[in-house]
């Protein structure tokens, strides 16, 4: 799956002209729907990351500055997984909910338009991202802090 995905992501070029913005969506939905216990590879999931890093940049024009220092956030961590200690189960746990993260701000991103800041279900999708940001970072925080505790 990480290889058909990150091909998918290497075909798709910029800008995103509508056409290709709802063939991405649409992968997009497919795969956070046939999601399993199995998670992205980390390398290919700081790649996506990155990449919508980019495409929020190019698209929102800097309107969601809490969504790209997210993103950002992800990324520094993600670069650096590998090097803290932590359990298989815990880094599963983690990596699905980072993978949910990355799958739902690619969902906002380019499911909005010009009328983006507009509607109660951008707000909606946005609000709800936002609790899983701050999920995520308080998750990433404590394995931080048992590896500095631990050393």
């Amino acid at each position: 799956m990480d290889d058909e995905f990150s091909k998918l992501l290497e075909r798709i070029s910029r800008p995103f002209c509508p056409e290709l913005r709802q063939v991405y969506l649409n992968a997009l939905l497919g795969l956070n729907s046939s999601r399993s216990k199995t998670t992205m590879n980390a390398k290919y999931m700081l790649d996506f990351v990155s990449t919508l890093q980019d495409d929020l940049r190019l698209r929102c024009d800097n309107r969601i500055r809490w969504l790209q220092r997210g993103l950002s956030y992800l990324c520094r961590f993600l670069r650096d997984i590998e090097s803290y200690p932590v359990s298989h189960r815990q880094l599963i746990s983690l990596r699905l909910n980072m993978e949910d993260l990355a799958i739902g701000s690619a969902n906002v991103i380019f499911s909005s338009g010009e009328e983006m800041y507009k509607t109660t279900e951008i707000d909606h999708e946005l609000f709800h991202l936002q609790l899983k940001f701050n999920y995520v970072k308080v998750e990433v925080d404590l394995i931080r802090l048992q590896n500095i505790q631990g050393t």
